[in-house]
C-alpha cells in the first residue's frame, strides 16, 4: 500500500491537500510487504515533511507518530488517520500469525509460573526441614551437625533466591519480546491483553479499523 499526499496529486491512493505550505507533490507513505511497517519519504518538498517535530528525508513510522507536512501552519496528521481514510479494499490483513505468537506467549508464561513456584518451594520446605534438625542436633549438643543444618538452610536460601531472579529476568525478557511482536501489522501498536480469539471474532483492528482477512 501507499499514499501520495500534495496539493496536486492524482490517483487512487493520492491524499491531496489544499495548503499552501505543502508542495504539488509533497511526500509519500508507504508499507513495506516483508516487515509490515510503514515509511514515510519527503518527495522534494519546499518546506520539508517532519515526524514528531523531526526534519526528515525517509524514515520509518508508527501509527501515532506526528506527521506535519509544510513545517509551521503545515498540514497536520497522523498515520492512523490516513490508514481511516483507505477504502475497504486497502484496510485488509490478516492477523493469523499472530495465533503463534500468543499460544507461544501464553505456554511460556505458564512455564516461567510454574518455575517460580518450584524455586519457592525450595526456599520453604527444605529451609523448614533443615531448620527442625538442626534445632534437634543443637538440643542433642552435636553441635556439628547443627551447624552443617543451618548452612545448608542458608545454600537452599540463596539458590532459591538466585533461581527466582533469574526467572523473573526471563518472564520480562519475554514479555517484552511479546509487546513488541504481538502488534497491529500496520501501526505496530499492542494489541495488550486481548487474545487472539477475541480479536478474531471482533474481525476489526482497534487501531487501524482494518478488516481482518
Amino acid at each position: 500500500m501507499e499514499f501520495l499526499l500534495g496539493r496536486a496529486v492524482s490517483g487512487e491512493n493520492a491524499r491531496k491537500i489544499d495548503n499552501p505550505y505543502v508542495s504539488a507533490t509533497h511526500c509519500r507513505v508507504w508499507c513495506d510487504d516483508k516487515s509490515n511497517i510503514y515509511y514515510i519519504e519527503d518527495m522534494g518538498s519546499t518546506n520539508g515533511t517532519y515526524v514528531n517535530g523531526v526534519l526528515v528525508r525517509q524514515m520509518a513510522i508508527k501509527g501515532d507518530d506526528k506527521i506535519l507536512l509544510g513545517g509551521e501552519g503545515g498540514y497536520a496528521t497522523t498515520l492512523e488517520e490516513l490508514l481511516s481514510t483507505s477504502t475497504p479494499r486497502q484496510m485488509e490483513h490478516s492477523i493469523e500469525h499472530l495465533r503463534k505468537i500468543y499460544e507461544d506467549y501464553h505456554r511460556d508464561m505458564t512455564s516461567f509460573k510454574t518455575k517460580a513456584q518450584v524455586y519457592s518451594s525450595i526456599r520453604i520446605i527444605p529451609s523448614a526441614l533443615i531448620s527442625i534438625v538442626a534445632v534437634m542436633f543443637a538440643v542433642n549438643d552435636n553441635l556439628i551437625i547443627a551447624v552443617l543444618s543451618f548452612v545448608a538452610v542458608i545454600a537452599c536460601l540463596l539458590l532459591s533466591t538466585i533461581l527466582m531472579r533469574k526467572n523473573e529476568e526471563k518472564m520480562k525478557e519475554r514479555i517484552t519480546k511479546f509487546q513488541l511482536t504481538y502488534v497491529c501489522p500496520r501501526t505496530r501498536r499492542f494489541y495488550g491483553d486481548k487474545s487472539w480469539q477475541v480479536l478474531q471474532n471482533e474481525a476489526k483492528c482497534m487501531f487501524c479499523n482494518s478488516n481482518f482477512q
